[in-house]
């Protein structure tokens, strides 16, 4: 029977292109960091859009109730 370890040279990838992985990783990195931070200040700018809005008809609900009660005086 043979030992996978004897033969474990035959799957590991040739040498020039472990060579253009590391150089990529740092790369491949830098762009998902960019791509997170990305998607992280749209998502935090969505979510103040829409604190935003409910916070305006928060307020013209308010001023219509405001309105409404100084009206029936």
């Amino acid at each position: 029977m043979y030992n996978h370890i004897e033969y474990s040279h035959i799957f590991t990838a040739p040498a020039s292109i472990r060579a253009r992985i590391a150089e990529a990783t740092p790369f491949i990195g830098f762009a998902r960091l960019l791509l997170i931070c990305n998607l992280s200040w749209k998502a935090r700018l969505y979510i103040g859009k829409s604190a935003r809005e409910e916070a305006r008809y928060e307020a013209e609900d308010e001023w219509e109730l405001h309105v409404e009660n100084w009206s029936y005086r």
